[in-house]
């Protein structure tokens, strides 16, 4: 297993050697599933462009060490849980929001959305 203060850059290791360009950061622990693999989110951009970024979601196999993203939002999201099933054609995760009512209060939304991950698709 890797140690905690290793997990940001070997995970943006595992991004490159699988060809992403993009810079990543932000990285987040989600979730840990039954057979070991890890949830994980990350804040990416374009170098050239840092205004643009969007939220991520990754499966990280301790086993085979690698890194699976399994959806890119089209802008930044506070994700803040994420689960996939044993097949992993399944992925839940629940997103947080604070809003600001008209009276001046804050309240957090929670909106938690489930997603099918189809293999060979872009994501």
């Amino acid at each position: 297993m890797l140690k905690q203060e290793n997990l940001a850059a070997n995970f943006c290791g595992l991004l490159a050697v699988s060809g992403c360009k993009e810079v990543a950061i932000e990285w987040r622990i989600l979730g840990k599933e039954q057979d070991g693999s890890l949830l994980t989110s990350w804040v990416s951009f374009n170098a050239k462009n840092r205004a643009e970024q969007r939220s991520n979601i990754g499966i990280y196999t301790p086993m085979l060490k690698t890194l699976q993203t399994v959806f890119r939002f089209p802008t930044k999201e506070n994700v803040i849980q994420a689960s996939v099933n044993l097949t992993k054609t399944l992925l839940l995760f629940t997103t947080k929001e604070l809003r600001q009512e008209e009276s001046g209060r804050k309240t957090d939304i929670y909106r938690t959305f489930l997603v099918e991950i189809k293999e060979g698709v872009e994501v």
